[in-house]
């Protein structure tokens, strides 16, 4: 299994806490499985747990701004010199500088994790018989290379969101797709709607692309709970451009001036909280709470041990979030931008509302403004509603079959039957 930080993942990674829960439904099929952590410091410990038959390597390449300049000499060397680099691009078709240079620190990054992998499978003695790629991406490519080598029986990968969509890379590109589509065996989008893009742009490839949604654990059912004087909002993603949370901020401070008492938790940490806190320090009847990056786990209690009315993403691009099944699976209404697969779990006027992607502060706090409004019967059928959506189709139980019938039939149908 190739990762970016789990099982030593402190947060960085959000979207790789549902391999925690997952890992219990694939360990018990292999005698041994091994979880490779490409991007975790070789000091790294361990943070979650893993069954016993699970061996947990940190590779060590942290992605420093030194790593990336590492990544980009090596792939401007290796094109040249090594066949396995050069055979994965040779398909590509690139058209700016800005393409160019990011095919090369893409193959290099890849590069650099295979050659150290290499050598720790040499060392242990381990030949992979199978391989799980987490991610659409670098590790992905990994994933064909260690199949070619070691005739893997199969070569899987799931794909998300910024692993996914071209037009959400900031060169509207991603390379080796036609390499690494012929490689594997099955590729695993966690939407729908990621799904249909991939098999719109690569018709070719149709056979090999099935949509596996993630899921949760088993969790509470605190769908009955009613709403409580104060309203109470939570969001739970990385501070970034992406993720706007500071759009959110500027929302609530509107309807902070018009004196409605709400208080708002966010989960989790990045470069724009120090923005999203400069805004917050102006409310004066909204209350804040930062908590920054916990564990899954803890999440999780914070869910079970302290009520809220509603989740908020107000993202402007999304695969198909696990922060929104945690919610959903509470009991708690979503409120979210209509982007990427969201729609798949947030059921407009069901089990939340969706707004679009362009979505000012202004029209966030029009919506929020409408569940503070809604009357105790209708409130109380969405929080059944949201608890309904996520116990029909994001189970991990479940869902994490569809990935170990990839495994061990490489290329599934869509009506279920191996090819």
């Amino acid at each position: 299994m190739l990762t970016k930080h789990f099982p030593f993942n402190d947060g960085a990674t959000p979207a790789e806490s549902y391999l925690e829960t997952e890992i219990k439904f694939i360990a018990p099929h292999f005698a041994s499985v091994v979880i490779v952590a490409t991007e975790a410091s070789s000091s790294a410990v361990q943070i979650q747990n893993t069954p016993e038959n699970v061996i947990s390597l940190a590779l060590g390449f942290p992605q420093t701004l030194i790593e990336k300049c590492f990544c980009l000499i090596e792939g401007l060397i290796s094109l040249r010199l090594k066949q396995i680099t050069a055979d994965a691009v040779k398909t590509d078709s690139l058209f700016s500088v800005d393409q160019h240079l990011f095919q090369r620190y893409y193959v290099g990054k890849a590069f650099r994790k295979w050659k150290a992998l290499k050598g720790q499978l040499e060392i242990r003695e381990i030949i992979p018989t199978n391989v799980y790629s987490f991610w659409f991406h670098d590790t992905a490519l990994i994933a064909c290379w260690l199949k070619q080598k070691h005739s893997c029986q199969s070569a899987i990968a799931r794909a998300h969101r910024y692993d996914l969509y071209h037009d959400r890379t900031r060169c509207n590109y991603l390379p080796c797709r036609y390499y690494q589509l012929s490689c594997l065996d099955t590729v695993i989008p966690c939407s729908e709607d990621g799904t249909l893009y991939l098999k719109k742009t690569y018709p070719a490839f149709t056979e090999k692309i099935r949509t596996g949604y993630l899921g949760t654990c088993w969790l509470p059912d605190m769908s009955s709970e009613n709403r409580g004087a104060s309203f109470k909002i939570v969001s739970c993603s990385a501070v970034t451009d992406v993720k706007r949370v500071s759009l959110l901020a500027k929302a609530l401070m509107l309807l902070d001036a018009r004196g409605f008492e709400i208080e708002w938790t966010h989960y989790g940490d990045g470069p724009k909280l120090a923005e999203v806190k400069e805004i917050a320090k102006h409310f004066n009847k909204i209350s804040s709470c930062f908590v920054g990056n916990i564990a899954n786990k803890q999440l999780l209690r914070e869910y079970r041990e302290n009520h809220f009315d509603l989740f908020i993403n107000v993202s402007v691009s999304e695969g198909l979030p696990i922060s929104i099944m945690e919610a959903s699976g509470h009991g708690i209404p979503v409120l979210a931008t209509d982007v990427g697969g969201t729609h798949e779990i947030v059921s407009d006027g069901f089990n939340g509302m969706l707004i679009p992607e362009q979505s000012s502060a202004e029209d966030i706090a029009a919506s929020i403004l409408q569940f503070l409004n809604m009357n105790d019967e209708d409130y109380s059928l969405m929080r059944a509603a949201a608890r309904k959506q996520w116990k029909t189709k994001f189970q991990t139980n479940c869902n994490a079959r569809i990935l170990i019938d990839a495994l061990f039939s490489p290329q599934i149908s869509l009506d279920g039957e191996s090819k």
